[in-house]
């Protein structure tokens, strides 16, 4: 009787020594099939997975095959690259995201059968300085040249319907021209490109994004007659930027949009109906500004530190003018109020030593001037403008003082 227990605990040992022997070599041979690739992303991109294919490589590229090729990664030792249009008889259409991210390729040829550049394709590349884009190409992703800092120059075929946030930021481009398949600039695009001194923008563009061309080095530029919007910051820190159109469609310019350009003069378009904060802060050599009846509201510092602007004429169909709107403005010697405005900010025209002369227009009636205008050594003691203004049976009519004087008195 023990024997026969003795046999039987030995087979059933040995039925579950093989058992857990075969479930570990199926999964072994599980993992070999799929090559445990299901989680797998690519190198550096934190945005999900690899597309659904085969993984493959080869000594320059890894990449995904499908029915078509994407280059996922160089991992060649080649600074001058030629990317194929075929592997393994398979179209190459993709250039992944970070493929060739911090790779010390000095120029790249891209095949016409690619479509798609990816987000950070070719993002701090420090070396590369030369990259042509094929009429293929529809998109260029996110960053995809970002901080290519010895990319000189570069054109944008037609066939290049949308480019990415921030894709040649910090380039040391020289000059770009844009295909007309482009219908908006993001944000960042051009940003920091400070030897950026040439741009074709196509009559397709209809927005310019936030930041697109912050701190570049162009003289002048040719918005064209499509674009109805401009983002916050677009030209901002342009320091060298002496000449700029508006065009007529335009229907809002962004804040701090043109602040510390160069330019003159500036014509607003009627099309536009608000000044957002500190559109034009800081233009240092801004002299004459045209403001249409379409716009309504001056946002806070529109003007702030136009140091050259001698005169403006509010119209009446403003009526709001925001704090600090033409703050420090120090050449400002006149200024014309519509009957429109109804509110004027703090420190609206605070600073401006020059100003000896404002007028209101017929119908004025503005609820408080508080600290809004320069009020002399004497401050609130003084005869201010608002004290002036509020004791006149009629207010509209010229008001004047002398240079830096305390005492403002309304003009027969």
């Amino acid at each position: 009787m023990k024997t026969k227990k003795f046999f039987g605990v030995m087979a059933l040992t040995a039925v579950f020594a093989m058992f857990t022997v075969l479930s570990l070599t199926g999964c072994g041979n599980d993992d070999s099939t799929s090559g445990g690739n299901d989680d797998t992303q690519n190198p550096g991109d934190d945005k999900g997975k690899l597309p659904d294919g085969i993984e493959g490589g080869n000594s320059d590229f890894t990449y995904i095959e499908t029915d078509v090729i994407t280059i996922t990664r160089y991992i060649g030792t080649a600074e001058s690259v030629i990317i194929p249009a075929k592997i393994n008889g398979k179209p190459v259409t993709a250039i992944g995201n970070r493929a060739f991210y911090i790779t010390t390729i000095t120029s790249v040829t891209i095949p016409d059968s690619v479509t798609i550049i990816g987000d950070e394709a070719f993002s701090l590349c420090y070396k590369l300085a030369s990259v042509n884009i094929p009429n293929s190409v529809t998109n260029i992703g996110d960053s995809a040249f970002d901080n290519c800092v010895s990319l000189t120059s570069i054109t944008i075929p037609d066939s290049v319907t949308s480019i990415g946030n921030r894709a040649f930021i910090g380039c040391t481009i020289t000059s770009v021209t844009i295909g007309n398949g482009v219908t908006s600039i993001e944000e960042s695009t051009f940003s920091g490109c400070r030897n950026l001194t040439s741009i074709t923008i196509p009559n397709s563009v209809t927005s310019i994004g936030n930041s697109a061309f912050y701190s570049c080095a162009f003289t002048s530029i040719t918005i064209p007659d499509s674009v109805t919007s401009i983002g916050n910051q677009a030209f901002l820190s342009c320091t060298s930027l002496a000449s700029v159109n508006i065009p007529n469609k335009v229907t809002s310019i962004g804040n701090s949009a043109f602040g510390k350009c160069a330019f003159t003069s500036v014509t607003i378009p009627n099309s536009v109906t608000s000044i957002g904060n500190e559109v034009f802060s800081k233009c240092k050599n801004l002299t004459s500004i045209t403001i249409p009846n379409s716009v309504t509201s001056i946002g806070n510092q529109a003007f702030n530190e136009c140091t050259s602007l001698t005169s403006v004429t509010i119209p009446d169909s403003i009526t709001s003018i925001d704090n600090g709107a033409f703050l420090s403005c120090t050449s400002l010697a006149s200024v014309t109020i519509g009957n429109g405005v109804t509110s004027i900010g703090m420190n609206a025209f605070y600073g401006c030593t020059s100003l000896t002369s404002v007028t209101f227009a017929t119908g004025s009636n503005i609820s408080s001037l508080s600290y809004a205008f320069p009020e002399g050594s004497r401050g609130d003691t003084g005869n201010t403008l608002r004290t002036a203004y509020n004791a006149a049976s009629t207010k509209a009519g010229t008001y004047t003082r002398a240079a830096n004087g305390d005492t403002w008195t309304k003009q027969p």
